[in-house]
């Protein structure tokens, strides 16, 4: 992934970018966290970054190191999937089909679950793992 930039257009100036480094196996996970290696605190991080997203949702894009969109979600009013007051995770269903279609998207199950955050309790999401449902 090195070179790969996942941007958020928000709109400010310059709009908040990620470059990625490292390597993704094949059928293997990358975690990114916010800030600290401790957001998830029994998961290592793949990497590092600084920044946030918008509770109300945001359109991003993954591009590759020669510039090329790969990937993407559109801002249509809000996230297409999680919730914020149970801190449920946002889950893609199909990683072969488009992530800029909001029926790829599901809320995580609240049973299938992986990791704990800084204050020790479970999280509402599977980082590094498979997501909970599949269509």
């Amino acid at each position: 992934m090195n070179g790969w930039t996942l941007k958020s257009l928000t709109g400010a100036n310059p709009d908040p970018t990620i470059t990625l480094s490292g390597i993704i196996q094949p059928l293997g996970y990358f975690l990114l966290e916010r800030t600290n290696d401790s957001t998830i605190s029994d998961i290592s991080a793949d990497q590092i970054y600084t920044g946030a997203l918008s509770d109300s949702g945001e359109t991003l894009e993954l591009r590759d190191s020669a510039g090329n969109l790969q990937d993407k979600t559109s801002n249509t009013g809000g996230w297409y999937a999680g919730n914020k007051t149970g801190r449920f995770s946002m889950e893609r269903a199909d990683s072969k089909q488009s992530g800029d279609n909001a029926a790829n998207w599901q809320t995580n199950d609240g049973i299938t679950r992986n990791g704990r955050d800084v204050e020790n309790g479970l999280i509402n999401g599977t980082p590094k793992t498979p997501n909970s449902k599949t269509f």
